[in-house]
């Protein structure tokens, strides 16, 4: 488009000419006195701007410009063969700078050539390494609008709130982060893979968005979304998301490719020190390498669905991948058969491993969330000091897994927790614990009422043989209990006043009930 056209639609009766009038063709209005085209105007925010640009006296100039101030003629050197325009009075630069684009876009272009200028932009931006932050700051430049870009579990991944929704922002984001906010026919993953252009959604606060899935893999990964005042988006913004998603859909694919390659290094690196075929001096490069500190605790971790019909192992380690993005844990995970192992960094000054044990919750926690019918089981080994002690600790991890397997235990497992239970599954296997158990029980679990006796034993050593607080514990009456009692010991021919056989009873409970689940 012709300068002098671009200024008569946007600027009328607005814009002095600093220098004589030229004509010059324009193809796009930057902001970035550092990046450039020869067909571009740039638009600079006021005089000291243009003084500081004159001062570089760089060898490639724009094809004019637009300072958003009023300058005086004698003001710029004699040898500036290039139009400059300056305003009577300033306006707001970033709706001054977004008038011009609309207007530049909204005539004399067919959409071929408005999308090409748009990609143009992205490309300009994103040259010197592509982020999302970048690719939303794009947008929100190009459009003038509020972007919000979301991952699959609509988190954000980047956002650019616009001047007019900055107050709200927060809001906005915490609504938009609602699944049942999104539209139904994208809470699907696969099937919002083949919608290819944005829809129209009307949301609250007297606001709209445009928002396309961004697909990588035949599935969506994410979402953009441009928002803005109701009724207020038009086909510039329709074709800048556009744009904006097929970068979207590249910079993920970068991530995930450079994902399943730390993957891999990760794994590589987890066998190779519980097999010992890592010396100190290599042990201490891949640390490096894997942005770990070897002068740190490890903590080993193991998780598994507990469901024969359970999704994937690789479904597990997706979760536990979005806790630590998301909290910024230091941690390498293996998926390895039916387990996602992880070992977890934290301070070896560290005696309680609170931060491991609260990220196991969060990871069981936002599993049952997203499979609410299928459990996961998870074991917490000690935290290894070096790299030598990692295949110990791991053992540890492994048996406080069995065990939380065992006891159906919905919470984390910790191994120096288990107490007796670490004996206990040592010795279950040996031919005198049958005996033991019968020689204690035996009469007991043939018994028509087992099952009340059994449930009244437990909950009387759990609360340390106190009456009143197990009779509370099992909603009964102190009496009832009291004949409970009397009745277990009169069939087992069991002394509830010995404390050797009080601790015997204890160790068979543990035994049979270790044995039933």
């Amino acid at each position: 488009m012709k300068l002098s056209k671009l200024i008569q639609i946007a600027l009328p009766q607005q814009v002095v000419w600093v220098t004589p009038v030229q004509e010059v063709e324009i193809e796009w209005v930057s902001t970035d006195a550092s990046q450039f085209q020869p067909n571009e105007l740039m638009l600079l925010p006021d005089v000291e701007a243009m003084d500081q640009w004159l001062s570089i006296a760089p060898s490639q100039k724009p094809a004019a410009i637009l300072v958003n101030a009023a300058m005086a003629p004698d003001s710029l050197p004699g040898e500036l063969a290039l139009p400059v325009l300056g305003l009577q009075h300033p306006l707001v630069f970033h709706e001054l700078h977004q008038n011009l684009l609309k207007s530049l876009m909204s005539v004399g272009q067919n959409l071929l050539e408005k999308r090409f200028a748009i990609h143009e932009q992205f490309s300009k931006a994103v040259v010197e390494g592509c982020s999302m932050i970048k690719i939303a700051q794009t947008i929100q430049k190009i459009t003038g609008h509020a972007v919000l870009i979301q991952d699959k579990r609509l988190n954000v991944i980047a956002d650019a709130p616009s001047t007019a929704l900055v107050e709200v922002w927060p809001d906005i984001v915490s609504s938009l982060a609602q699944v049942l906010n999104l539209p139904e026919k994208f809470q699907n993953r696969k099937a919002a893979a083949t919608f290819q252009d944005p829809i129209h959604q009307e949301i609250s606060g007297g606001l709209e968005r445009l928002l396309i899935p961004i697909t990588v893999d035949q599935i969506a990964r994410g979402y953009l979304s441009i928002i803005h005042l109701l009724g207020g988006l038009d086909e510039i913004d329709h074709l800048t998301i556009l744009e904006g998603v097929l970068f979207c859909s590249m910079e993920m694919a970068h991530t995930k490719i450079m994902r399943e390659t730390e993957k891999k290094l990760q794994s590589n690196l987890l066998q190779a020190i519980l097999h010992g075929f890592l010396s100190a001096r290599d042990a201490e490069l891949w640390f490096q390498a894997m942005g770990l500190d070897e002068t740190q605790a490890h903590i080993p971790l193991q998780f598994a669905w507990d469901d024969p019909y359970a999704p994937s192992c690789r479904r597990l380690e997706t979760v536990i991948n979005g806790i630590i993005k998301k909290d910024e844990l230091t941690a390498i995970i293996n998926p390895t058969g039916d387990k996602v192992i992880c070992f977890y960094q934290l301070p070896k000054e560290v005696k309680y491993p609170e931060g491991p044990v609260k990220f196991a919750r969060a990871v069981i926690e936002q599993a049952n969330q997203e499979y609410p019918r299928i459990a996961v089981r998870c074991g917490i080994g000690t935290a290894a000091q070096d790299t030598n002690s990692w295949n110990i600790a791991f053992t540890e991890s492994g048996f406080a897994l069995d065990l939380a397997f065992r006891m159906q235990a919905s919470q984390p497992l910790y191994y120096p927790e288990l107490s007796i239970y670490r004996l206990l599954m040592l010795w279950e296997k040996h031919p005198e614990v049958g005996k033991f158990k019968q020689d204690l029980l035996g009469r007991l679990l043939q018994h028509v009422n087992k099952k009340v006796f059994l449930e009244t034993l437990e909950a009387y050593y759990q609360n340390n043989g106190n009456l009143s607080r197990t009779a509370g514990a099992l909603f009964i009456h102190r009496n009832t209990l009291t004949y409970r009692l009397e009745r277990i010991a009169e069939i087992c021919n069991f002394d509830f006043s010995n404390p050797n056989s009080n601790l015997a009873m204890q160790v068979a409970l543990r035994l049979y009930f270790l044995e039933e689940d």
